[in-house]
């Protein structure tokens, strides 16, 4: 025997029926947002742990590629090395040893460098550096390059690096502008601490 309902009962079976609806939606919809914000957080955090990782292995990947570097460098840690260089070579080659002495480098654009190669820093002071692979002495051209373009990358000071030595003029002129100059001699020095760094 099936049961009939009066229009009366199936109105408030239909107003039961739309109040628990809405009850569901409601607490469909505040469970479904804490899911979502927890997802939502969880998505940050997964991505922030991906972030941390990534910068460690790149971190890891820096140090191992720069410890090669240093060690290729100081497999051609020598004068007899250095005199096969082409001048390109002899610039990147300074680099590596000024960073090994605890200078910061940057490079200067290939042409047009107005008389400066590399620019060290170390102590807030700035080095305008002129890098002469010469198979004979240094003129004092050398030095009026470097103490010129000293003053257009605001640097403090000038500094010429050869392997080679310098001419007298050079000598004179250097100190006459406060221009350091490293020579083979002192060069061999550097390679030689280089070594043992």
């Amino acid at each position: 025997m099936t049961r009939r309902y009066t229009k009366k009962q199936r109105r408030q079976s239909n107003e039961l029926l739309f109040i628990a609806a809405i009850a569901f939606i409601a607490v469909s919809g505040a469970i479904g947002a804490q899911f979502l914000d927890v997802v939502v957080n969880n998505i940050f955090f997964v991505f922030a742990i991906i972030l941390a990782v990534m910068g460690a292995v790149i971190l890891v990947a820096a140090k191992k590629w720069r410890a090669k570097a240093i060690k290729r460098l100081k497999g051609q840690a020598s004068l007899e090395v250095v005199d096969q260089m082409t001048g390109v070579e002899f610039e990147g080659f300074l680099q590596g040893v000024l960073i090994s002495r605890g200078y910061k480098v940057q490079d200067t654009p290939r042409n047009g460098d107005l008389g400066v190669d590399i620019i060290a820093s170390k102590n807030g002071q700035r080095i305008a550096i002129q890098a002469k692979r010469y198979s004979y002495k240094v003129d004092r051209r050398a030095v009026s390059d470097a103490v010129a373009g000293m003053k257009h990358y605001k640097c403090d000071k000038a500094m010429v690096i050869t392997s080679n030595y310098f001419q007298p003029g050079a000598k004179t002129l250097a100190k006459s502008n406060t221009c350091e100059l490293v020579d083979r001699d002192l060069l061999a020095e550097w390679l030689a601490e280089f070594q043992k760094s």
